[in-house]
């Protein structure tokens, strides 16, 4: 059994990126990014998370003004958002924000892995004032930002992945030191 090398390669060579170009996102890379988080899998299949793409540039230094997580200078940004009115389709166990984090998590990787596909720069940010954010980009109440991934032309090529990465890590069965 052999997976897709393609999404392998891409796993091990995604890094956080902090450090971009001059140069833009265009709008058909930004929804193809928008469109890989959107098929990420979530509580009983709901699609709680719903996606805000900001491509403006006064917009998106507005959102960087309110978000000390994000460095570098990114051309492009989606904001990731639990929307609560989805989420009430849930099991009541399944509705809290601990649960939403993993449907936000899961997007936020499918959107880092179209990213490096696209061979984009991104980096996840959870550091930025949610209601401020929340306000300028006029998300309903129901509506929560929990993550925003930056974006943009990477300056750098990036580091090979270290083939060491499981050492330690990786436990059969129980844990054995």
């Amino acid at each position: 059994m052999r997976a897709e090398p393609g999404v392998l390669d891409a796993i091990r060579r995604r890094r956080a990126v902090w450090r971009y170009r001059p140069g833009t996102v265009d709008r058909q890379q930004l929804s193809l990014i928008a469109e890989a988080a959107a098929y990420a899998p979530s509580a009983d299949d709901v699609k709680g998370v719903s996606i805000i793409a900001i491509d403006d540039p006064s917009q998106l230094a507005a959102v960087i003004a309110l978000s000390p997580g994000i460095l570098g200078e990114p051309t492009a940004a989606l904001v990731l958002c639990v929307d609560w009115d989805r989420r009430a389709r849930l099991p009541a166990g399944a509705r809290s924000e601990d649960t939403a984090w993993f449907d936000v998590g899961a997007a936020a990787e499918n959107a880092l892995l179209a990213a490096e596909g696209l061979e984009l720069g991104a980096t996840p940010i959870t550091s930025f004032h949610q209601p401020a954010v929340a306000e300028i980009l006029s998300l309903p109440s129901r509506w929560t930002p929990l993550a925003m991934i930056a974006i943009g032309p990477r300056r750098h090529r990036l580091i090979a992945p270290r083939p060491e990465v499981l050492e330690g890590r990786l436990h059969w069965q129980q844990y054995r030191p």
